[in-house]
């Protein structure tokens, strides 16, 4: 469901001409079950970038997300 979601967003991207952040590629492995083994992206030692409710970054998640934007903006 996402991968189709973040296709129509990219779609839509292109036909605007506006950017995009793809936040779930980055971001996998770092939420609030970071620590689990069974997390299909898990490694050990990934710090959570999530609060409980797994949508609000962390400040380390605010910080990750804020470079990924820079990224963009100052290519």
């Amino acid at each position: 469901v996402i991968n189709t979601f973040n296709e129509m967003l990219m779609e839509l991207a292109v036909e605007t001409e506006t950017d995009m952040v793809f936040m779930s590629e980055e971001f996998c492995g770092h939420g609030y079950y970071s620590d689990d083994p069974v997390n299909v992206c898990y490694a050990e030692g990934n710090d959570n970038w999530f609060d409980f409710t797994c949508i609000h970054p962390t400040p380390g998640g605010h910080d990750n997300l804020a470079g990924m934007f820079s990224m963009v903006v100052d290519e």
